[in-house]
């Protein structure tokens, strides 16, 4: 066991949407700690994916350690078990070097898989499995997701509408218990992290964000995107693998499919990142334990970032994490 009843590791966590900073002000925080950053994105796990999931640069790798990065095949659907496990051997090993451990990204399911462990909430049925994924095929993905939406509306909120896997296992879940997944979900949350952690979740009035999205998913097809998605499936990767199902790749699919127009296909995939941001949003909003901190501010006043950093090693120091506010409504109240 990682921790004794008493003595638990720390470590700090930097959440947030897509686009919000979360990865600079990692590597700030790394340079001033002696930290070394543990990927928390369910995208860039998988090798070869490097620009559609604005993963690090070779160079920012060389300066500071990045763990979880490059480690799972297009192809291959990466579970949050296989994550959990991956990452609590990461963090092991970084706290055995007297290092610094600082997770970063913005999966909040990894988050939680890792502090509070799998959710028991129902084992596979492969019989029901089935039997929704017919549903999926006579139906279609909006009929099935207004389906979830009226047995568990905060799923729903969660779950895009075409994340089929996502659908199918909170609709397997309630079939089988009566019981919401998202209810699981809430249970789940009382239990004793593993670590004794402090984490920081980045926020930003909507037009900025919406702006940094837009301007992003134009400067990855600028840098290369759909010659990246051509390379990987001239490897041998298909079109249906699991990681294509990611935004921005899915979209370059779609648009060699004729499923998006070549004029607007950027812009799609500009509006799909914004949603998904809401989504995560959503998602860090559940989690009490997170200080919430205006990505503006971080990126104009320098004093907040120091703030941050000495807050931060003070807790590693043995006292309590003081950075940020309690909740988004408050990061944000000036704006």
């Amino acid at each position: 066991m990682i921790q004794n009843e008493n003595i638990r590791p720390r470590i700090l966590a930097i959440v947030g949407p897509t686009a919000s900073g979360k990865s600079a002000l990692a590597m700030q925080v790394a340079r001033k700690l002696g930290g070394e950053l543990v990927n928390a994105d369910s995208v860039q796990v998988y090798k070869g994916l490097q620009i559609g999931s604005a993963k690090a640069s070779a160079a920012d790798r060389a300066e500071i350690p990045h763990h979880l990065l490059d480690i799972a095949d297009p192809n291959e659907r990466f579970s949050a078990a296989r994550y959990r496990k991956l990452a609590i051997k990461a963090i092991e090993d970084i706290l055995a070097r007297d290092r610094v451990p600082i997770l970063v990204g913005g999966t909040g399911l990894y988050l939680r898989v890792l502090l509070y462990g799998l959710i028991d909430a129902a084992p596979n049925n492969p019989k029901i499995r089935k039997k929704i994924e017919r549903e999926f095929a006579e139906h279609g993905n909006e009929f099935m997701h207004s389906m979830l939406r009226e047995v568990d509306p905060i799923a729903a909120e969660r779950i895009h509408k075409n994340d089929q896997i996502r659908i199918v296992r909170a609709l397997e879940v309630y079939r089988l218990t009566g019981i919401a997944l998202s209810e699981h979900h809430a249970t789940h949350e009382k239990k004793r992290p593993i670590y004794n952690w402090a984490g920081i979740a980045l926020t930003s009035p909507r037009n900025w964000l919406w702006k940094r999205i837009e301007k992003r998913c134009y400067a990855m097809v600028k840098a290369g995107l759909v010659d990246e998605v051509r390379s990987l499936v001239d490897s041998g990767i298909p079109l249906k693998a699991p990681a294509f199902r990611a935004i921005g790749y899915a979209h370059v699919i779609a648009l060699w499919n004729g499923q998006l127009h070549p004029d607007s296909w950027i812009e799609r995939m500009s509006i799909d990142t914004r949603r998904y941001a809401k989504r995560q949003l959503t998602w860090f909003r559940k989690e009490k334990s997170l200080r919430w901190i205006n990505a503006i501010e971080l990126a104009q006043n320098e004093i907040v970032t120091e703030n941050l950093i000495h807050s931060t090693r003070e807790f590693f120091l043995g006292g309590s994490f003081r950075a940020g506010v309690a909740s988004e409504k408050e990061a944000l109240s000036e704006f």
